[in-house]
């Protein structure tokens, strides 16, 4: 979900592959085989992989891909909700690109399966978004959707 009163988004970058227009993706992929997909920064360390991708209802666009770090097989897990315009898509790799360092991931704010944040409440969406566009933050939004 983009913040309320803001017009800053961009569209999820494809890159890897080129597009193949005789089935579904890169462009168009069915949410569910995102889940357990890596993530990596472009230095090609590991961050985690997708745990859930949460849809905006009422825009009908993802609004954030939940990711997993930190455990073991899934257990002690930390959970992140990342906005979805913060990943690049590498089709030819078969991973979603995040372009965060491993600290400052660790420090993000996160939580545990048992305990979800509302998603829906405009302040810690603000606060989500502020954070992966912070000021040492690699994350670059553009204007425009």
């Amino acid at each position: 979900m983009t913040p309320p009163n803001s017009s800053i988004a961009r569209r999820v970058r494809i890159i890897g592959d080129k597009p193949n227009f005789t089935g579904p993706g890169p462009q168009v992929i069915a949410a569910e085989s995102l889940q357990g997909e890596k993530v990596l920064n472009p230095r090609g360390e590991r961050l985690g992989e997708i745990e859930a991708i949460m849809l905006d209802v009422p825009t009908g666009r993802i609004a954030y891909a939940v990711l997993a770090h930190g455990g073991i097989m899934g257990i002690g897990d930390k959970l992140f909700a990342i906005p979805w315009e913060a990943f690049t898509l590498d089709a030819e790799r078969r991973c979603l690109v995040l372009d965060v360092d491993e600290e400052r991931l660790r420090r993000a704010p996160g939580f545990d399966k048992a305990h979800w944040p509302s998603m829906a409440d405009p302040t810690w969406s603000a606060e989500i978004h502020d954070y992966y566009r912070g000021a040492d933050s690699q994350v670059k939004f553009q204007k425009g959707i």
